[in-house]
């Protein structure tokens, strides 16, 4: 973004620091009383599976995971094999990674280059990176077939931005602009994302539902009371900017040391040293972005309502040199991994268990929660469920 725009910013939660505010909701729109069911309901879980999983395109790689020919990722994390690479034109491509032949798993590595094309393990069927089936072990004694009839059945998947969306199943297909929006589009491009640099990668397994996990990175109420000395230390607690953009978001938590920008002229103001932002990426990405870092989470449900997967992905904005960079990085990493498994999710699996126990009906979203309430109104109307609903009940001052 520009230094106008991160000025602008600042302005903002300096406003906000200064009247002791944030951003907040109408007063008719909260309290939200949300029904413990949106977290253990089995045949809402299975409706948020097929249709926000699988029948719609999901962020699932930065351009810079794959840069080359050849270059590939795998996932299965909707529960289908997905392999998503680069043809020798450039052009990204995904496909179901299995084999037309008897079905086998074509690739079984998460990622790597096979520049030359995919051979299956199983009875070497080969297939170029376009898909097409190039050659039949054995072809004089399997018999003659229709090699154009058994390429690699190809799956959506569109490249901009940096970012690499694709879905888990055939048919039509939301583009990235569709999904993202012109606004928060143009801010996915400003951070160059295809010029990141991986520093390491780690997932949790979680007895938790997806959603439970994903509110956990959703406010900054929580920072002082929840991480007093890691992130409630040094950015402040329940002060943030809030703006949406369809159904993904993004909210701007300040550092204490902002308020140092008030004794200097705003020509010299390096304001994005000073705060960051975290994106929703509808339905499953958080992404942050500091100065010095982008940390990618992805969160997919388990196979059991009560279950979910978490990776992690911390990514350098600036080639890292020398050996006391690469050392700083990894230690960002084991620090984030650390305040994300010993607080965010420790909590996140107790107040499961509390759900577990059918006693406590509602979960309540306040004012200061707004960005809680348009995700799950998000989450419920793009199942096609009414987003004010019987499981979401609003609590109005008489």
């Amino acid at each position: 973004m520009k230094p106008k725009e991160l000025n602008k910013e600042a302005k903002r939660m300096l406003e906000m620091i200064d009247s002791g505010s944030t951003s907040m909701i109408s007063e008719d729109a909260a309290p939200y009383y949300v029904d413990i069911s949106t977290y253990t309901d089995k045949e809402l879980f299975d409706l948020e599976k097929k249709k926000l999983f699988r029948e719609r395109p999901l962020f699932m790689a930065l351009s810079c995971d794959i840069p080359n020919p050849g270059d590939f990722v795998t996932n299965e994390d909707t529960g289908i094999p997905v392999v998503i690479t680069r043809n020798q034109k450039g052009k990204i491509k995904a496909y179901l990674n299995v084999c037309r032949h008897r079905a086998g798993r074509l690739i079984d590595e998460p990622c790597g280059n096979k520049a030359r094309g995919f051979v299956c393990p199983y009875h070497a069927w080969k297939y170029d990176l376009d898909g097409n089936l190039t050659s039949i072990t054995g072809e004089q004694t399997f018999g003659e077939i229709d090699k154009s009839l058994h390429s690699l059945i190809e799956l959506p998947a569109e490249e901009k931005y940096g970012m690499i969306y694709v879905q888990s199943t055939p048919g039509p297909a939301q583009s990235i602009d569709d999904i993202l929006g012109e606004e928060l589009g143009h801010q996915m491009a400003s951070w160059d994302l295809s010029s990141m640099h991986l520093v390491n990668r780690g997932i949790f397994d979680m007895p938790t539902n997806w959603k439970l996990a994903m509110d956990t990175f959703c406010e900054g109420y929580h920072f002082g009371p929840l991480h007093p000395d890691t992130i409630g230390a040094t950015s402040y607690s329940n002060v943030m900017t809030y703006d949406r953009y369809n159904y993904n978001h993004r909210i701007g938590f300040p550092a204490k040391s902002i308020v140092d920008l008030k004794e200097q002229k705003e020509k010299d103001w390096k304001a994005f040293n000073h705060f960051s932002f975290v994106y929703f990426l509808f339905p499953n990405i958080t992404f942050l972005v500091s100065p010095l870092f982008i940390n990618y989470f992805e969160l997919y449900p388990g196979s059991e309502v009560g279950e979910h997967l978490t990776r992690f992905s911390l990514y350098a904005r600036k080639e890292m040199k020398t050996k006391e960079e690469k050392k700083e990085a990894q230690e960002q990493f084991e620090f984030i991994y650390s305040v994300v498994e010993s607080d965010d999710y420790w909590v996140s699996e107790n107040v499961m268990k509390g759900f577990r126990s059918g006693l406590h009906p509602y979960s309540v979203f306040g004012r200061n929660e707004f960005s809680l309430i348009n995700v799950h109104q998000a989450f419920r109307e793009s199942v096609g469920l009414d987003p004010n609903g019987v499981e979401l009940k609003r609590s109005r001052k008489k």
